[in-house]
C-alpha cells in the first residue's frame, strides 16, 4: 500500500494542530498540514536556530529566565482568549505574529537539554569504545 507523503504529514501533524483549512496557509491551493500559527512557530524556530549559528558569543548551554518563555507565549494565549470571548476576532496577522514571537524564543529552551543529552551520549559511547579498545 503506497501512502502519499502529504497524507502521512497530515496524519502526523493532526496530533498537534487542528488543521482547519481556512486557518492554514496554502500552497498551490492546498492547505499546509498545520495552521497559520503553528506554521509561524515552526518557521520561526528554524529561523531562530539559523540566526543563532551566526552569533559567535551565544551558547545554548543554559536556560534563559522562565519569564521570557511566559512573555513569548502570552500573545498566543491573549489572542485565543480574546477570540473565544468575542472581544476581538483572531486574524491571520494576530495568529502569525503571536506564532513568530513564540517560535523565536522556543529554541533557547529546547536546545540546552538536547545539547546535554548529546554530550551524555558522546560520553557513554566514548566510554564504550574506549573499553572495547582496552580489552
Amino acid at each position: 500500500m503506497d501512502i502519499p507523503l502529504s497524507s502521512m504529514l497530515y496524519s502526523l501533524f493532526s496530533e498537534v494542530c487542528h488543521q482547519i483549512p481556512d486557518r492554514s496557509f496554502q500552497i498551490g491551493g492546498e492547505p499546509l498540514a498545520v495552521c497559520i500559527r503553528c506554521s509561524a512557530i515552526y518557521f520561526s524556530i528554524f529561523a531562530s536556530l539559523l540566526f543563532s549559528l551566526f552569533l559567535t558569543r551565544f551558547h545554548f548551554n543554559k536556560y534563559p529566565p522562565a519569564w521570557i518563555l511566559t512573555a513569548a507565549v502570552a500573545p498566543i494565549v491573549l489572542d485565543v482568549l480574546l477570540n473565544l470571548s468575542g472581544i476581538h476576532a483572531s486574524t491571520v496577522w494576530t495568529r502569525t505574529l503571536s506564532g513568530v514571537v513564540a517560535g523565536l524564543v522556543v529554541p533557547f529552551f529546547l536546545m540546552p537539554p538536547l545539547i546535554e543529552a548529546i554530550h551524555q551520549l558522546k560520553e557513554k559511547f566514548g566510554e564504550l569504545s574506549h573499553a572495547g579498545k582496552t580489552q
